[in-house]
């Protein structure tokens, strides 16, 4: 089997409940757990036009081929999960 090619099942919702989202950091990278659902462990953060929306349109790698979800902003997300998400683009484009 190819090792880029990953199968959710069932797939995470694009529309899921942003609350529901929730982005820890530690030794081992940076985790998105879904509540009472799964988690994704040593996900990637990358925006997706860093250069006109450098705030906007975060997207959530599992591999660098699989997009789990496009998030707008980080504003529904709680306090903890908006820092993780900014050490991890700052740690990228800085």
């Amino acid at each position: 089997m190819d090792d880029h090619l990953l199968f959710l099942d069932p797939p995470l919702d694009p529309h899921i409940d942003r609350r529901r989202l929730h982005f820890r950091r530690g030794n081992w990278g940076l985790r998105l757990t879904v509540d009472g659902d799964r988690s994704f462990w040593r996900v990637r953060i990358r925006l997706a036009d860093p250069l006109h929306h450098p705030n906007e349109f975060i997207s959530v790698l599992i591999n660098p081929d699989h997009e789990l979800l496009l998030l707008d902003d980080l504003t529904d997300l709680d306090a903890e999960s908006q820092r993780a998400i900014r050490q991890a683009l700052d740690w990228v484009y800085t």
